[in-house]
């Protein structure tokens, strides 16, 4: 709230106390902890005190302000979204790109989470030989704070395996409520061409 907005309510509320007292003859009382005492009052000191409070109530009922992110250094505030991608998804490679000798399409499990359909998100998972959490993980991962922006989304990632390799993501986004995305990612390094490629993310479950 910033203190234009508070001037406004404070002097509604002192407008609506002397209309409500003067004109129309209201009455009120109640009564609040002090230091180490009840403190009781009445009339239009009262009534000022419930026209506020009524008044920042319903302020920060329709003015409700996102919680913060933070990314990096950085503290970002996230805007809402009608795009939906929270939820648990099942992640395909469509190249052999991590596995080349044995030409395996390695798969895995993601958990994207995205409160309140804000525009920020974040990613973890694990990536396995076959999909099976039975299997030899290959790679676990997670993403910083990630940032959806029109039909695209982009986030950056580390992973806790392989040398702690980091790089950057960008998802595409073909719907509201999609139930396959498209991710292009390419990892920070100085080999050209760099490492990269695409996979899929197939939802599996609204939740994680």
């Amino acid at each position: 709230m910033n203190i234009l907005h508070f001037a406004i309510i404070v002097t509604l509320s002192l407008v609506s106390t002397y209309i409500l007292f003067r004109y129309l003859n209201a009455t009120a009382s109640g009564e609040g902890r002090f230091l180490n005492g009840t403190v009781k009052y009445g009339g239009s000191l009262a009534g000022f005190v419930v026209v506020s409070l009524v008044l920042f109530g319903g302020y920060k009922a329709i003015f409700k302000e996102k919680p913060t992110e933070r990314v990096g250094n950085s503290i970002i505030k996230p805007t809402s979204t009608e795009i939906d991608i929270n939820g648990r998804w099942l992640l395909e490679f469509r190249e052999p790109s991590v596995d080349n000798i044995r030409n395996l399409y390695p798969t895995g499990s993601v958990c994207i989470r995205q409160e309140d359909q804000s525009t920020a998100f974040i990613i973890s998972g694990d990536i396995y030989e076959d999909g099976q959490r039975s299997a030899k993980n290959l790679a676990t991962f997670r993403s910083e704070v990630g940032k959806i922006n029109g039909n695209r989304a982009t986030f950056r990632y580390s992973m806790t395996s392989n040398g702690g390799v980091t790089g950057e993501a960008n998802i595409v986004i073909t719907n509201d409520v999609p139930k396959m995305l498209l991710v292009d990612y390419r990892d920070d390094n100085d080999i050209s061409p760099p490492i990269g490629g695409q996979f899929t993310l197939t939802k599996t479950s609204s939740s994680c």
